[in-house]
């Protein structure tokens, strides 16, 4: 009976410790693939940061270029209105 008890002890600590082997592995792995998500998301951020500056810099850019094609729009509108009164001048005016 008592040797049946520590066979019954000694497999149950053998699965034990098999069990402890398998834990301490599966937490290296979940740390590595927790250092590589880290990694990931660390990249990601830095993708969107670039992106977000490279953003900011096109708006600027293209508000730049619409103002000055709105002042362009508005010196040849100016000019065509000089063309139209002079046209309405009769020549001895």
């Amino acid at each position: 009976m008592i040797q049946e008890q520590k066979e019954v002890i000694e497999k149950q600590n053998y699965l034990l410790q098999e069990l402890n082997k398998r834990l301490a592995e599966q937490d290296q792995r979940f740390a590595q693939r927790e250092s590589e998500l880290l990694s990931a998301i660390q990249t990601i951020r830095e993708s969107q940061t670039l992106i977000a500056m490279n953003t900011s810099e096109d708006v600027a850019k293209n508000q730049r270029s619409d103002e000055m094609l709105m002042q362009t729009i508005r010196e040849v509108q100016e000019v065509k209105k000089m063309i139209a009164a002079s046209k309405d001048k009769k020549w001895y005016e």
